[in-house]
C-alpha cells in the first residue's frame, strides 16, 4: 500500500515524505530526482527518462525550505554531495550529482549517448556548447539588474548565435536536419537542446520564426510519443525557473 501511495503521487512528494518512505523508495530501485518545483536543470533528466519510458519518482523542494535548513539536511544525509540540486537517488547506490553527469549516466543506461565514437563526440560537444548558452541564460535570469534591457541584448547576441549554430548543426547532417542532432538517433543531446530552445521560446515566442529547420526540429522532438504524453500530462513543473522571469 505504501509503495502504491508513493508511485501514485510520484511527482508531488516533499522531503518529509521522502524520508518517511525512504526504505520503500530504496527497495524500488528506480531513479528519484531531487530538485526544486521548477523545470531548471532537472528538466533534461525528466526528458531522458520520459522518452525512455522509464519509471522514476521525484522529491520537489521549495526554494525557501532549501535555504532555511533543507540544504544542510541533505548534505548531512549525503543526498547533496556538492551542496547543489539536482541529485538522483536510486536503490542503495550513492546519490548522483551534477546534472550533465547524471544526464550522461542515464543516456548510457538507455542507449541514448550515440552509437559510434564519432556519435558520442557529437553528443558531448553539443551538450558542452549548450551548457555555455545555459550559463549565459542563467546569468540573464538570475543576475540581471536591468532585465528588459539585458533581455534584448541577450536575444540579439547569445540567443541569435544559439539558434544559428543549432540550425547549422542540424543542416550539416546527411539528412539536412530532417531528424535529430545525430541523424536518426535520438540522444541526450536532443533532450538538452530541445529544453534550451523551449526556454528561449518563453523569452521570445517568435524565436524560431526565421529558422525553419530548427523550428521543424523543435516540433519533431515535442511530438515524440512519450515526450508528448509527458508535456500533456500535467506533471511537468509550471515554472521554468525560481524567479518571475522568462
Amino acid at each position: 500500500q505504501i509503495r502504491n501511495e508513493w508511485k501514485d503521487k510520484r511527482n508531488l512528494q516533499t522531503p518529509t515524505t521522502y524520508h518517511k518512505y525512504k526504505h520503500i523508495i530504496n527497495s524500488m530501485s528506480v531513479p528519484c530526482i531531487h530538485y526544486f518545483d521548477i523545470r531548471g536543470r532537472a528538466e533534461q533528466l525528466r526528458l531522458v527518462l520520459e522518452d525512455a519510458g522509464a519509471e522514476y519518482t521525484e522529491v520537489r523542494i521549495k526554494k525557501e525550505d532549501w535555504f532555511s535548513g533543507k540544504k544542510q539536511e541533505y548534505e548531512k544525509n549525503g543526498l547533496a554531495p556538492y551542496g547543489q540540486l539536482p541529485t538522483v537517488t536510486e536503490g542503495n547506490t550513492k546519490p548522483k550529482a551534477q546534472s550533465y553527469a547524471i544526464t550522461r549516466f542515464l543516456g548510457a543506461r538507455y542507449g541514448m549517448n550515440g552509437k559510434s565514437d564519432e556519435d558520442k563526440f557529437r553528443v558531448d560537444s553539443t551538450m558542452d556548447y549548450a551548457e555555455e548558452v545555459r550559463a549565459a541564460y542563467c546569468k540573464l535570469i538570475y543576475q540581471s539588474k536591468n532585465y528588459e534591457e539585458d533581455l534584448l541584448k541577450y536575444l540579439e547576441k547569445t540567443g541569435k548565435e544559439f539558434a544559428n549554430r543549432s540550425e547549422l548543426l542540424l543542416a550539416e547532417q546527411e539528412d539536412k536536419g530532417a531528424n535529430y542532432i545525430v541523424g536518426e538517433q535520438f540522444t541526450i543531446a536532443d533532450c538538452v537542446v530541445w529544453e534550451l530552445l523551449d526556454l528561449h521560446l518563453i523569452l521570445d515566442t517568435d524565436y524560431l520564426n526565421n529558422h525553419p529547420t530548427l523550428k521543424a526540429y523543435y516540433s519533431r522532438v515535442k511530438l515524440r510519443p512519450n515526450i508528448a504524453k509527458y508535456l500533456a500530462s500535467g506533471r511537468r513543473p509550471a515554472k521554468s525557473n525560481n524567479v518571475d522571469r522568462g
